[in-house]
Parts: C-alpha cells; sequence; structure tokens
C-alpha cells in the first residue's frame, strides 16, 4: 500500500458561514500553493449533460442497473440516467429540504440514504417504506455533501465540506477521518478499489482538483491529487465510481450555468520507488 507521501501546500484560514442553493458554504481559499505531486494523472474522456436535470449536485451509481443516479434538490428528485447521453430512466421524490447526495446499499436490501444542508439527520429510503424516513442523526450535522457505499464494510462515508470524512455504520455510529490539510470545503466522495485496500477520492466545491486516500480498515493515508482542468469552470459538486469500465463521472458547472457531467480517467504515476499503475493492471497482476 502506498503509504502518506508528505505535502507541502498553503492554506489560509477559512470560514464556513453561508450556504448557497447548491450546499456551497462559500469558503473558497485563494491563497493556497498549488501541490506539485504527479502520483494521479486524471483525463476527462467525456462530457455530457441531463436535459430534464434543473441540477445535479451529489452523483452514485447504481452497479445492479447500469445507471448514474443524480440529486436534483431543485425538483426534489433523485434521477437515474443512462451514462455518456443523460437520458433519463426513471426517478423518485428525494426527502425535499435541501438534498446534496444519495447512496445505495444494493443488493439484496437497495436501501437509500440521503443527507441535508438544512437538517442535521440521515433519511433512509427501503423498498417496503412508504417513503423517506428519519435513520440516525447526522454526525456532519448539515455540514455533509458527497456519499458513497461501501458494500465490503457496509458503511456509508460521507464528505463533511468542513472536516474531512465521516464514516457510519447503518446504526448510526460513526468515525471522523481529517486529513491534515484541505483545498477549501468538500463535495464530493467516491470509492474504487485500491489493492487490498479502500480506495477514495474526495472532490471541492471550488476547485477542480480530486485528492487521493488509500483506506484500510485503520488509517487514512495520502496517494495524491490530480487536476481535471475546465474552461470556463465555476462549481464542482459529486463524484462517483464505475467498476464496469473503471472510470469516474464527475458533475459540475460551466459557465454561465451549464452543468455537466463528466467521465473521468485516471492513473497512477508512482515515486521512483514503485511500479507505475494503474488499477486494470492491479487486477492483471492477480
Amino acid at each position: 500500500m502506498i503509504r502518506t507521501i508528505a505535502l507541502l501546500i498553503t492554506i489560509a484560514a477559512a470560514s464556513f458561514g453561508w450556504t448557497a442553493e447548491d450546499g456551497n458554504p462559500g469558503s473558497a481559499n485563494e491563497e493556497f500553493r498549488y501541490p506539485k505531486s504527479e502520483d494521479v494523472i486524471v483525463t476527462i474522456i467525456d462530457s455530457f449533460s441531463v436535459p430534464t436535470a434543473q441540477q445535479i449536485l451529489g452523483l452514485d451509481y447504481q452497479e445492479d442497473d447500469p445507471y448514474i443516479v443524480i440529486m436534483d434538490n431543485t425538483a426534489n428528485l433523485i434521477r437515474g440516467i443512462v451514462p455518456n447521453t443523460g437520458s433519463e430512466v426513471w426517478t423518485m421524490a428525494s426527502p425535499g429540504n435541501g438534498n446534496f447526495s444519495m447512496c445505495q446499499t444494493g443488493a439484496p436490501d437497495y436501501t437509500w440514504y440521503a443527507n441535508s444542508w438544512n437538517t442535521s439527520d440521515i433519511y433512509r429510503w427501503e423498498p417496503d417504506s412508504r417513503g423517506w424516513t428519519v435513520a440516525f442523526p447526522n454526525p456532519a450535522q448539515t455540514l455533509g455533501r458527497g456519499l458513497a457505499f461501501d458494500t465490503e464494510s457496509g458503511c456509508i462515508w460521507e464528505a463533511d465540506h468542513a472536516y474531512g470524512l465521516h464514516r457510519i455504520d447503518e446504526s448510526g455510529n460513526s468515525t471522523l477521518y481529517q486529513p491534515s490539510w484541505l483545498l477549501g470545503a468538500i463535495s464530493g466522495v467516491s470509492l474504487f478499489p485500491y489493492g487490498d485496500d479502500l480506495g477514495i477520492v474526495i472532490a471541492y466545491y471550488d476547485f477542480y482538483y480530486f485528492h487521493f486516500f488509500s483506506f484500510d480498515g485503520a488509517s487514512l493515508d495520502y496517494i495524491g491529487e490530480a487536476s481535471a482542468y475546465v474552461y470556463n469552470f465555476t462549481d464542482s459538486y459529486g463524484i462517483t465510481y464505475n467498476p464496469v469500465t473503471d472510470t469516474f463521472y464527475w458533475s459540475h458547472e460551466i459557465y454561465p450555468s451549464d452543468r455537466r457531467i463528466a467521465e473521468l480517467d485516471y492513473e497512477f504515476t508512482t515515486p521512483s520507488s514503485l511500479t507505475p499503475c494503474t488499477w486494470a493492471d492491479i487486477k492483471t497482476a492477480f
């Protein structure tokens, strides 16, 4: 496992005062030095819109059905769409009231979880229920943003826009992991395979930068950072992983109000003591 790599970065203090209609607390930091790591390369290989969506915030991916799931808070809907075309396949009502993201447990339960920046709860929807109910108090309170579900551990990972990442079991017990530095307010989180460990990537509201980590069940270790330059970029929101294509989907906005989802390919380059590899290379090795 790649262990923590030293990173020198200057970050000015940020304050988190107000929340916009996309959950952005308005905490952009314009004075930090960008990291110089070359550990991860991210490439945009496709970009598309969702014609029916009024807003595209948090993302999830349904493994059993090949659909990207988006949170459209403006319409109070969760939408299932076809990757790379944006065509809508299904919708379901969201809990309402400032929902940023959702995640699904997959088979056999197919339970959904969602959060809100206006309430301090995590919501649950189950197939035999008549709607959303409060599952448990949100450890991030109103600061929760992106959600992702780890089927191996049965835990939810939640991006806390101010403090880091919460790992939450389905009873609401949680652990907070705090990286020693953040570029600004975290907006999205996604999980992906990383050797014997769990790979984690986070996105930021105000930047097209991503930070990658590995989790061995106990500690969160830094892998590296990457950027995906977008002309006229304004905001970044959710990110999710497609295990079939081994790519990520990233929701963002382009000036003046072009809401897009980009498909991201990625590659791990390495320090001199390690062998360059992608996840495909790791799978081949086994």
